[in-house]
């Protein structure tokens, strides 16, 4: 409990990363965020797939989803992802199992989060275009 207690003191999605991503990318940042969004989705399908099927093949998708979701801001998504990397590296996957509700909904926050972010960007492009 207490590092669900940690993750909820996390930003969902850390402005400053995004800021930061968007001023490197700058006509390429809706694409680098399309991107993560089809990507992570497919590691999200992976990932309780894996679960069910195939449990060893669950450590590419979760470490795969922890770092692409760093990189775009999503902490809380990132930090959940890296407790169940850290729980199947110590061979713990029924406690790893167990957090894929919650993973599963910071995911869908953090897509939500990032759909927005998305279209205001491309609403302040086109200010900025007039």
């Amino acid at each position: 409990m207490q590092q669900q207690s940690n993750i909820e003191q996390l930003p969902l999605i850390d402005k400053q990363v995004l800021n930061k991503l968007r001023a490197i990318m700058e006509d390429e940042f809706d694409e680098v965020i399309s991107i993560y969004l089809e990507d992570s989705l497919s590691l999200m399908s992976d990932i309780h797939d894996a679960f069910i099927h195939d449990p060893e093949s669950i450590t590419r998708p979760i470490h795969t989803l922890k770092s692409s979701s760093h990189s775009v801001g999503a902490k809380q998504l990132a930090a959940v992802a890296q407790q169940m990397e850290t729980l199947v590296k110590k061979h713990e996957k029924p406690a790893a199992s167990a957090m894929l509700d919650q993973l599963q909904e910071i995911y869908t926050e953090s897509h939500n989060a990032l759909v927005q972010i998305q279209q205001e960007n491309k609403t302040d492009n086109r200010i900025a275009q007039d």
